[in-house]
C-alpha cells in the first residue's frame, strides 16, 4: 500500500500528460523542420555523415546547440519523415521533465502535496505547450529544461548535505543544457540567489569557496562560446554572408525583458492579447474601425508593449503579499521560495535579450520561449496560493483539499487551452499531410527534370493576398524536394539556400549534376521557365488547392494542353 501510495504521483501525471497530448501524434510537420531536414541531406549527400556532425562547430550563427541537432538528426535518420515517434519522444520527454520538476519541487518544498500540485500544473500548462508540441522547437527546449532540472535537483541537494560533488554535478548538468539551448544561461546569475536562500552555513568564506566552480565554468562556456563565434564569423565572411551574423541587442531591452516575461509565463496569451484590444479600443480609438474592430497590428504591437509589461507590478505585489503571509504564518522556506520563483520567472528571460534579428524586439514571445520560466510559474502560483488558504482556513486538514479545489479550475483551464491548441494543429496538419501523400501517390517516381505547378484560390499565413498558394507556412518547393528525397536521391546542389532560395515566395527551376526541380505558383514564370529551359511538358505536374472546400485536384493535363497552346500561339 506504501509502495502504491509513493507510486501514485508519478502514474498520475503519466495519464494526465498522455490525456493532454493524446492527438499531438495526428499532427504534421509544421515549418522550421523541413528548413533544417533539408540542410541536414544537403550536408549528409555533400560530405558525409561527418559534414552533418561538423556543422554546429564551424556552421553556426550565433548559436551553439550541439546535442539538440544531434538528437534531430538522429531522429531523421531513425524514422525519416514518419512524425508519430518522433511526437512519442516528445511527450515522453516532457514526462520525465514532469517527474524532475516533482523531484525538484518536494526537495524545495519539502512537501509532496504541493509538489505533486506544482508539477501537476508544469505537466498541463497551456502557456508554454509549443515546447512539446512543435517538434522544431521541442528536441532543444525540452533537452535545456531537463539537464536545467537535474542541475537544480543536485544544486539544492548540495545545499542540504554540503557535498561539494552534487555541487559539481549540478555544474556538469547545467553545462551540458546549455549545449541543447542557451535559453538556461541564466542559472550561472540564478545559483547565487539560491546560495544566500537556501544555503545552511553562510559566511563570506563559504561563499567565496562556493563562487569560484561557478565562475571558472561560466568562464569556461563564454571562452567556448567566443572561440566558436569568431569561427563561424570567419566562416560567414568567406562566404560572403556577412550580414547573416549580427544580432539585435542593446541595455534597455534587457532591462524590460523581466518585466515584459512576467505577465505572458504566468497569463494565456490569447487573455493578454484581450487586455491590449481592451487599451487600444478605449486610449487609440484612431486604431478602430467603423465596425468596432480593433488593427490587430497595432494593438498587438505597440499598445502590447506598452500594456502589458505594467501588468507586472500587481504580479509583484501580490508576490509580496504572498511572501508576508507565508512569514506571518511562519513558513519562512515557503516566503523564501516565493521569492525564489519570482527571481527564476524573471531571470529566465535574459538570454531572450540575444535573440537575433527584429524578432527579438517583438513584444509577444513565441510559446516555447516561455518553458523554462514555467518552472518558476508552477511554483509561484501553488505556493501562493497555499499562502492564502493557509491564512483563510484555521484548520490545517483542510488546506490540502480547498487548495486543490481552488487549484482545480485552473488546471482545467490550461488543460482545455492545450487541447484547443492541439485541435488547431490537427486541422492544419490534415490538409497538408493529405496533400503531400496525395502527390506522391499519383508520381511515385519523378523524370529527371521535373517542375511543380499549383494554382490555390487562398491566401495563407500572413502572405499577401494576391499571392495565394497551398497551406503550408514553408516553401512548398523545399518540402517537395525533402519529401520526395527518398525516392529519388536529388543531387545537394538542388539543396542551394541562399537567402533567396526558400524564402516563402521564392519560385524558381534550377538545373545540376543532371537534375533539374522547379516549383511555380505564377503561371507567366512557368511559361518562361519551360522556354528559358527547353523543357518537355512531359516534367510538369500540377495541381489545384479549392481552401474553402479542402480539394486538391490533379490539372497537370489541363494544364500541358493550355501550356502548349499558349507556347504555339506566342511562336505563331
Amino acid at each position: 500500500m506504501v509502495f502504491l501510495r509513493k507510486l501514485f504521483p508519478a502514474v498520475f501525471l503519466f495519464c494526465i500528460i498522455v490525456l493532454t497530448y493524446w492527438d499531438l501524434p495526428k499532427t504534421f510537420f509544421q515549418q522550421d523542420e523541413w528548413l533544417t531536414f533539408g540542410r541536414m541531406i544537403l550536408r549528409e549527400t555533400a560530405g558525409g555523415a561527418g559534414d552533418v556532425l561538423s556543422y554546429p562547430f564551424f556552421g553556426g550563427k550565433g548559436h551553439f546547440t550541439p546535442l539538440a541537432y544531434y538528437q534531430l538528426y538522429l531522429q531523421f535518420k531513425f524514422f525519416g519523415l514518419s512524425l508519430e515517434p518522433i511526437v512519442y519522444i516528445s511527450i515522453v520527454t516532457h514526462v520525465v521533465n514532469s517527474l524532475l520538476f516533482f523531484y525538484f519541487a518536494y526537495l524545495l518544498l519539502k512537501n509532496k502535496f504541493l509538489a505533486f500540485c506544482s508539477s501537476l500544473f508544469f505537466a498541463v500548462e497551456s502557456i508554454s505547450n509549443q515546447a512539446v508540441t512543435w517538434i522544431g522547437a521541442s528536441t532543444n527546449t525540452q533537452g535545456a529544461v531537463l539537464f536545467l532540472l537535474l542541475s537544480l535537483i543536485f544544486t539544492l541537494k548540495y545545499f542540504q548535505s554540503n557535498r561539494k560533488r552534487n555541487y559539481y554535478m549540478g555544474l556538469i548538468f547545467v553545462f551540458i543544457g546549455l549545449l541543447f539551448k542557451e535559453t538556461i544561461l541564466f542559472f550561472f546569475i540564478l545559483l547565487p540567489l539560491m546560495w544566500f536562500l537556501f544555503e545552511q552555513k553562510k559566511g563570506r568564506r563559504n561563499f567565496y569557496s562556493f563562487l569560484k566552480p561557478l565562475i571558472i565554468s561560466g568562464f569556461v562556456y563564454v571562452l567556448m562560446r567566443v572561440f566558436l563565434l569568431f569561427v563561424s564569423f570567419v566562416n560567414i565572411v568567406q562566404s560572403s554572408k556577412i550580414n547573416s551574423l549580427p544580432f539585435t541587442f542593446d541595455i534597455v531591452r534587457l532591462i524590460l525583458l523581466p518585466f515584459k516575461i512576467l505577465p505572458q509565463s504566468i497569463f494565456p496569451q490569447q487573455y493578454l492579447i484581450n487586455i491590449s484590444d481592451i487599451a487600444t479600443f478605449y486610449f487609440f480609438p484612431q486604431y478602430v474601425s467603423q465596425e468596432g474592430l480593433v488593427n490587430p497590428y497595432f494593438s498587438q504591437t505597440v499598445v502590447f508593449g506598452q500594456v502589458i509589461p505594467l501588468l507586472s507590478i500587481p504580479i509583484l505585489l501580490i508576490g509580496f503579499i504572498f511572501y508576508k503571509l507565508l512569514f506571518r504564518r511562519k513558513e519562512v522556506i515557503l516566503s523564501k521560495i516565493v521569492v525564489f520563483s519570482l527571481a527564476f520567472i524573471m531571470l529566465s528571460s535574459l538570454p531572450l535579450g540575444f535573440i537575433f534579428g527584429d524578432v527579438g524586439s517583438f513584444p509577444i514571445y513565441e510559446s516555447r520561449h516561455l518553458h523554462v520560466a514555467a518552472i518558476g510559474v508552477s511554483i509561484f502560483l501553488v505556493v501562493g496560493l497555499y499562502g492564502v488558504v493557509k491564512f483563510f482556513l484555521k484548520r490545517s486538514k483542510y488546506i490540502p483539499l480547498v487548495l486543490f479545489v481552488v487549484l482545480t479550475p485552473i488546471l482545467l483551464t490550461h488543460f482545455i487551452l492545450t487541447r484547443m491548441e492541439i485541435d488547431r494543429l490537427v486541422r492544419i496538419s490534415i490538409p497538408r499531410k493529405s496533400i503531400l501523400q496525395s502527390i506522391i501517390t499519383s508520381y511515385p517516381r519523378l523524370p529527371q527534370k521535373i517542375v511543380f505547378y499549383t494554382e490555390s484560390d487562398t491566401a495563407y499565413y500572413g502572405m499577401p493576398i494576391e499571392e495565394k498558394a497551398l497551406p503550408a507556412q514553408i516553401n512548398f518547393g523545399l518540402i517537395l524536394l525533402v519529401w520526395y528525397q527518398k525516392n529519388e536521391n536529388f543531387p545537394p546542389c538542388l539543396f542551394d539556400f541562399n537567402p533567396q532560395t526558400f524564402h516563402m515566395l521564392a519560385q524558381r527551376y534550377i538545373e545540376c549534376d543532371g537534375r533539374g526541380f522547379g516549383y511555380f505558383r505564377d503561371y507567366d514564370k512557368l511559361i518562361s521557365a519551360i522556354k528559358e529551359n527547353n523543357l518537355s511538358f512531359d516534367n510538369i505536374i500540377a495541381y489545384s488547392w479549392h481552401g474553402k472546400t479542402g480539394e486538391l485536384q490533379d490539372i497537370t493535363e489541363q494544364i500541358k494542353i493550355k501550356i502548349r497552346e499558349d507556347i504555339y500561339e506566342v511562336e505563331k
